[in-house]
């Protein structure tokens, strides 16, 4: 195979707030000769997440380690096996997994077939490459495993859910309300996001957080008969306010803390209400999709047969070009991004 010049984005300093030009540099390199059970993809797709703001910082203990300076900075992606030394993937070949923003990635290793973490997605007739990023790929998946397995709706509770309108939250509200006869509550950033909630996505009730200047009150008049379950994807002060909105036995599923993101660790608030948690005898527990990857296969296939019978309503927001990263990712933290929001690098 001719040379082929990679082109990559590759984080090289720690970002202080909001990430900022000089913390990447785009570089640009000839994808090496494969070895010995290697494979090479061309990245079709990859997906910008919030999540992503706290794999550039070196303090956390996460999930998983942080992007070392110099490397090219991760991401999920959707990805054409082009060239392959490895029988378990033939040229071809669709497959999912956390790769990187760059054109083409050599993955594998000499030794053994395996490579970890390298998922082959046979793709459905009428379900296009990018909803293996969006509703049935992590976003969707967090969605079904956090309402199956955490949120474990009842009848006659009230739900109530933070980031509502974005690609996990939406699909929270939804299959809670599939689920069982429950109240789905969801917050959102402005009047179109709320209308879309309620009108088109089943919500009962949509509260846009930016017109509301005291939380706690406006969730207790929402959710009169107090909260049950709580799906947080931002943390801060909407955490707090639902803290002092709680019944009996309630729990929170703590799936994200955005509104923390581009804080320093000095700077980053925690709740002032978790005595709450002891008063109504409830519960907070933290949830990563990633603990439930022996059943993603599982996942995925429900959520396709729901995507086939048009039982589950999505967005998608694709942005063609590699050079358009860090403006898409930075629409994240300002309710820009409507959706999903994907790089697409090649058909």
């Amino acid at each position: 195979m001719a040379a082929i010049l990679n082109k990559q984005i590759r984080l090289v300093a720690r970002p202080h707030g909001p990430v900022k030009d000089e913390d990447f540099q785009f570089t640009e390199e000839t994808v090496p000769e494969l070895g010995e059970n290697q494979v090479l993809l061309q990245n079709l797709y990859f997906a910008l997440d919030p999540a992503l703001r706290n794999w550039m910082d070196d303090f956390n203990d996460s999930y998983i380690p942080p992007v070392e300076l110099g490397a090219v900075m991760s991401a999920s992606c959707i990805s054409r096996v082009i060239e392959s030394n490895n029988p378990d993937f033939p040229v071809g070949t669709i497959v999912r997994g956390l790769g990187g923003w760059e054109l083409y990635s050599v993955v594998g290793a000499s030794g053994s077939r395996q490579v970890p973490g390298l998922e082959v997605i046979t793709p459905r007739e009428g379900i296009p490459l990018s909803n293996y990023l969006s509703i049935c790929g992590t976003t969707g998946l967090t969605s079904y495993f956090g309402v199956d397995r955490v949120v474990q709706p009842r009848a006659g509770e009230t739900v109530l859910v933070s980031g509502a309108a974005g690609a996990v939250g939406s699909v929270v509200g939804q299959l809670a309300k599939r689920a069982c006869d429950c109240t789905v509550v969801g917050l959102a950033g402005t009047e179109e996001k709320c209308r879309w909630l309620t009108e088109e996505l089943g919500f009962d009730a949509a509260i846009n957080y930016r017109e509301v200047t005291d939380m706690t009150a406006k969730l207790r008049e929402v959710c009169p008969q107090g909260i049950d379950a709580f799906f947080d994807n931002v943390g801060g002060e909407i955490l707090d306010a639902a803290l002092l909105n709680l019944n009996m036995r309630a729990r929170i599923i703590m799936c994200g803390t955005i509104s923390n993101y581009n804080n320093e660790v000095d700077d980053r608030a925690g709740p002032a209400n978790m005595w709450q948690l002891l008063v109504k005898n409830a519960r907070i527990e933290g949830f990563t999709v990633g603990y439930y990857g022996a059943e993603w296969g599982e996942g995925t296939n429900a959520l396709a047969e729901m995507v086939g019978r048009g039982e589950l309503k999505f967005k998608e927001q694709v942005v063609e070009g590699l050079d358009q990263t860090l403006p898409a990712f930075r629409t994240l933290f300002t309710g820009g991004n409507d959706g999903r929001l994907m790089i697409k690098l090649a058909d």
